[in-house]
C-alpha cells in the first residue's frame, strides 16, 4: 500500500513539475503582453517576470523535496538527518518563494502606479500560502529532528 501511495504522490509531483516548467516558459510572454496592454506598468514587466520565474523555481525545488521525502518514507529512512535536511530545504524554498511574492505584493500595493484588485489579492494569497508552507516545513523538520534523536537513543539502549 505504501508503494502505491509513493507512486501516486510521485505521479502528481511529476505532473506538477511539468506544468510548472510550462508556466515558467509562458511567464515572460505573459509579462510582455501585459506590458503592451497596460503601458503604465510596462517598466515593471521584466522584473515581475523574473521574480515570477524565480518563485516558480522555488516551488519546483519544494516539489523535488516532496519527491525525495516520499522515497525516504517508503525506505523507512524518513526519521534521519537526511530527512531533516530535505525538510529544511523544503522550508527554505517556500520561504524564499514567500519573500519573492511578498516583495511583488508590497510593491504592487504601495508603489505601483496602478493597483489592480484581483491581482493584488492573488499575490497576497500566494505569499500567505508560501509562508504557511514554509512554517509547516520548519515545524515538521523540528519534529523529525527530535524523532531522529529519540530513535538514535532507542537504538543505543537496545
Amino acid at each position: 500500500m505504501v508503494t502505491f501511495a509513493k507512486y501516486a504522490v510521485q505521479a502528481v509531483i511529476a505532473v506538477l513539475l511539468l506544468a510548472s516548467v510550462g508556466v515558467q516558459l509562458m511567464l515572460p510572454v505573459s509579462a510582455a503582453e501585459d506590458a503592451r496592454m497596460y503601458p503604465e506598468v510596462a517598466s515593471f514587466a521584466v522584473i515581475y517576470g523574473w521574480l515570477a520565474v524565480a518563485a516558480v523555481a522555488c516551488i519546483q525545488v519544494a516539489l523535488v523535496c516532496l519527491w525525495i521525502l516520499a522515497i525516504l518514507l517508503v525506505g523507512q529512512e524518513l526519521v534521519s538527518d537526511r530527512g531533516v535536511r530535505v525538510l529544511n530545504v523544503f522550508a527554505g524554498a517556500l520561504g524564499v518563494c514567500a519573500a519573492l511574492a511578498g516583495a511583488v505584493w508590497i510593491h504592487h500595493a504601495f508603489a505601483a502606479p496602478v493597483t489592480v484588485g484581483p491581482v493584488a489579492i492573488g499575490v497576497f494569497l500566494a505569499t500567505l500560502v508560501a509562508a504557511l508552507g514554509a512554517a509547516l516545513g520548519v515545524l515538521a523538520a523540528s519534529v523529525l529532528r527530535q524523532a531522529s534523536r529519540d530513535r538514535a537513543e532507542l537504538l543505543e539502549v537496545v
